[in-house]
């Protein structure tokens, strides 16, 4: 039904002139109407996440992707993007898609935080025991209090002022890591920034067997 709103709208505002007296109150109306559709896709992502379609992918190059798409919008010209990413990573086994939101959700915010304006750096690297790769993202914001971070996850939460936010970005990311059997972790102080690390395996590799 909401889709069906909007393209009406959207048809009634293209035929309509910019001086008519009801033009703003319609594009009032397609606002509301597109924050509702976004509302209610998120709602039905949370409640009814799909399951990973796996492939091999390399961590590395769906943060640039992911970056690609939203480095160029204005919240980023004034915002610092330092990349350091291990050499020659190891590929893991989940649905780039679904990596691809986290990594765009987990960007904004750290943008938002630093109102457009800071360093973001984000590395990627292994642990000792090359079991899991990390994605790091660590922003110049402000931080987050103890009381905050302990609530990032739960869904609806949010503290961007109404109608900026529906809260259930970090909650479907936390969701979509988790079913690819990985962490997302936060530091954070108030005044020194936050850093944001998602976990993810690497498979075990099968050893090589000789035939000869």
């Amino acid at each position: 039904p909401l889709g069906g709103i909007l393209i009406y709208s959207h048809l009634l505002l293209e035929d309509m002139g910019k001086d008519d007296i009801h033009y703003e109150n319609l594009k009032k109306i397609v606002k509301e109407t597109t924050r509702c559709k976004d509302i209610v896709k998120g709602l039905l992502d949370f409640a009814r996440p799909k399951e990973p379609e796996t492939t091999e992918v390399n961590v590395s190059d769906v943060v640039e992707n992911a970056l690609s798409i939203i480095e160029s919008q204005a919240l980023f010209q004034n915002i610092d993007i330092r990349k350091d990413y291990t050499t020659d990573p190891p590929k893991i086994t989940a649905d780039a898609s679904q990596l691809h939101q986290v990594f765009i959700n987990i960007i904004l915010n750290a943008a938002e935080a630093m109102q457009g304006n800071g360093t973001l750096t984000i590395r990627t690297f292994l642990d000792k025991e090359k079991k899991n790769i990390h994605i790091q993202f660590t922003d110049t914001g402000p931080g987050i209090d103890k009381e905050t971070k302990a609530r990032l996850f739960e869904p609806f939460f949010t503290t961007k002022e109404v109608g900026k936010g529906t809260g259930l970005g970090l909650a479907i990311s936390y969701s979509l890591i988790r079913k690819h059997q990985g962490t997302i972790e936060v530091e954070s102080q108030v005044g020194e920034g936050s850093t944001f690390t998602v976990q993810l395996p690497i498979p075990e590799q099968e050893p090589d067997t000789d035939h000869d």
